[in-house]
């Protein structure tokens, strides 16, 4: 069994913070609205979970199989909450939970991650692993029977290979341990300085496990036989490791993305110009701005809220001077973004950050998309 050293870098919460200007002074911009992606069973889609309330005003998640008429086949409810995720693979649903222990003081003892697996109408726990110095992030089945994790911050294992990502197996008990360590997608130098681009989003597509990352519009793409890394794939060419590296400041890309059933990915964006110059023209504030802007005692006790208006101002000139969108197909076999037209019904540009805010859409068995009114899935607009 393999003991992994954890590096003392910030969490990734810091990280989403700080990422792209490489700088902790630098409040980034909000993206646009991401939420969790459908997921495809043969012909239909598993859609998001939702919370309702059973007889006994226990709070349940149940998530829904919706067949090529829009019509749910089939619900079914969520093994204990909190729900950290749900996924499928190869006929058989899976979801995962956590169980926090803490001690007399009320500090966390011990985080135990709980990958559940549906069967004869029951839910069986799969695996577990308990974290008690890092957190996991994602926990993604294989074909092969091993898993593959994606940890908060990056390790060292025993012969000093740092990673992210990892792949485990199963001991005779069912807990998780790691086989090996994948040491890409990112350098050692980005991983040391930056940690991981910011927060991610997971597509199971066809054979492809998928994270996206949609501050800095990278796909990162896996085999979901083995966990074997293939390749990166980047919207816009400008945005590599080096130029992070560097300082270079760029606006947030894109928001939400959807398998296709084909197994490419449909996402939108910002346009090129307004991430590759909006943070020149219109940058972020910084803790030094504020500063100067403000006498100590208000610096002090308003900082955060300060900067939290600042950064929105300048992100509501970004949108008003490049109102576009840009809608995308990403090609997993080949890591290439191609550009396609604006789906029937859907907007091409926002006027104000408030509309955007309101922008949640999804795909359907049909392959079309969906406009949504709101994130909680109740349909607005349907599209040819």
């Amino acid at each position: 069994m393999h003991r992994l050293s954890v590096l003392p870098v910030p969490k990734s919460f810091l990280f989403s913070l700080t990422l792209l200007t490489c700088s902790t002074d630098s409040l980034l911009a909000q993206s646009m609205p991401v939420s969790r992606s459908v997921i495809w069973d043969g012909r239909n889609v598993i859609l998001p979970g939702k919370n309702f309330r059973d007889k006994n005003r226990e709070t349940i998640r149940e998530v829904s199989f919706e067949g090529l008429d829009g019509n749910v086949i089939k619900k079914v409810a969520m093994p204990q909450a909190p729900i950290i995720k749900r996924d499928y693979l190869n006929g058989v649903l899976y979801s995962r939970t956590v169980r926090v222990e803490r001690d007399d003081k009320n500090r966390i003892k011990l985080v135990t991650n709980i990958l559940w697996r549906w069967e004869a109408n029951n839910w069986q726990i799969d695996a577990t692993i308990d974290s008690p110095d890092v957190a996991i992030i994602d926990i993604c089945p294989l074909s092969n029977g091993k898993y593959m994790l994606k940890l908060m911050e990056p390790e060292f294992d025993d012969e000093n290979r740092l990673h992210l990502f990892g792949i485990y197996k199963k001991n005779k008990k069912n807990q998780l341990e790691l086989d090996r360590p994948l040491t890409e997608p990112f350098s050692e130098r980005f991983l040391l300085k930056m940690g991981e681009p910011g927060d991610h989003y997971i597509c199971r597509s066809g054979s492809k496990i998928i994270f996206y990352y949609p501050r800095v519009g990278w796909f990162i793409v896996f085999d979901s036989e083995n966990g074997r890394y293939l390749r990166k794939g980047r919207v816009f060419a400008e945005i590599t490791e080096d130029a992070l590296l560097e300082g270079r400041q760029f606006a947030p890309v894109g928001g939400h993305i959807e398998p296709r059933q084909d197994g490419n990915l449909v996402f939108v964006t910002w346009s090129k110009k307004l991430v590759t110059s909006g943070m020149d023209i219109f940058p972020d504030p910084t803790r030094r701005d504020i500063r100067m802007s403000n006498d100590e005692d208000i610096f002090d006790n308003n900082f955060q809220t300060i900067l939290m208006f600042k950064a929105r101002e300048a992100e509501e000139k970004r949108v008003k001077r490049w109102p576009e969108l840009v809608w995308w197909e990403f090609i997993p076999d080949t890591g290439r973004s191609i550009q396609i037209p604006t789906p029937d019904g859907f907007p091409e540009k926002f006027n104000n950050i408030n509309e955007l805010q309101k922008f949640h859409w999804r795909i359907k068995a049909d392959d079309t998309l969906l406009l949504l009114d709101n994130r909680n899935g109740n349909p607005a607009l349907p599209t040819k």
